[in-house]
């Protein structure tokens, strides 16, 4: 269905909810959900049905998301190698990145900062020391905290943004994917391919949802490892560093059983579409 079509059927503005109140609120009734309060007024006094849900944002709509995954694919088919991947990257690649980049900013350097100022406090109640002034212990305790309400205040609102990205991409695919399986032919769907679709859809796109929110890892990892080593080794020494290498020696493990878990779990994944294709 195309857009004009979808703006004038009558049977589609029927189904339509109320109006979503986060278009209308201001930026604290959005960093406080106070926009919600309806909702949450509505579950104290019965459950929460389907009726109840707020109509779909305009930019999370499967029509609008599918259309613009669908052109960038249609620009990638012109490759000569076309990946899916390059299309996600090229309309939420910066997006992705740059959120996740002022978020791992925050809280890699709390997590830093805040064993630093509570090793500041200990410091000074021993017994005897000097160096350090009432004045400078208040500062220490005050980052302890700091350190820890900063991540928590941008937390929430950073995991829902960054997983409505993955939701989005979601949308995409299962319309994708759907639109695909209404092209198979009759004869290809005997072959399984249609059932090849639909456990696609049923299964396997679920895991964008929430892979949006840890890719950040693949990098921010090795900073902390470099950063937090450095620190380990200059108040431990070199037995802080034979910790992290006794630490490191267990990911090319994991990856070895990994190897040798895929091909089984592979074999799952298939014998899992067969119900699908008879």
């Amino acid at each position: 269905m195309n857009p004009t079509q979808y703006a004038q059927d009558p049977s589609i503005h029927e189904m339509r909810r109320e109006e979503n109140p986060v278009t209308k609120a201001n930026g604290l009734s959005r960093y406080t959900f106070w926009w919600l309060r309806n909702l949450f007024q509505t579950g104290l006094k019965r459950p929460i049905d389907e009726a109840d849900i707020y109509e779909t944002l305009s930019a999370h709509q499967s029509e609008q998301l599918s259309y613009q995954f669908e052109d960038r694919w249609k620009l990638e088919l012109k490759k000569d190698r076309p990946s899916f991947l390059r299309v996600i990257v090229a309309i939420y690649g910066w997006t992705i990145l740059a959120n996740g980049f002022m978020y791992t900013t925050i809280d890699s350097f709390s997590r830093i900062v805040q064993p630093l100022c509570l090793g500041g406090l200990v410091s000074y109640f021993a017994p005897g020391q000097t160096t350090i002034s009432k004045i400078e212990a208040y500062y220490y305790a005050g980052g302890i905290v700091a350190c820890s309400f900063v991540p928590v205040a941008v937390f929430h609102h950073f995991i829902l943004y960054i997983f409505q990205i993955g939701m989005k991409i979601r949308v995409a695919c299962c319309s994708l994917l759907y639109k695909k399986a209404l092209r198979i032919t009759k004869a290809a769907g005997t072959d399984g391919l249609t059932g090849q679709v639909i456990n696609l859809m049923s299964n396997d796109v679920a895991k964008f949802d929430t892979a949006t929110g840890f890719v950040h890892d693949i990098w921010k990892g090795p900073i902390e490892l470099v950063v937090l080593g450095w620190f380990i080794y200059r108040e431990i020494g070199v037995a802080g560093l034979i910790g992290i290498a006794f630490l490191l020696s267990f990911i090319p493990l994991q990856g070895k059983m990994e190897w040798r878990e895929t091909p089984k779990l592979f074999t799952l994944t298939q014998s899992s579409k067969r119900p699908h294709t008879d």
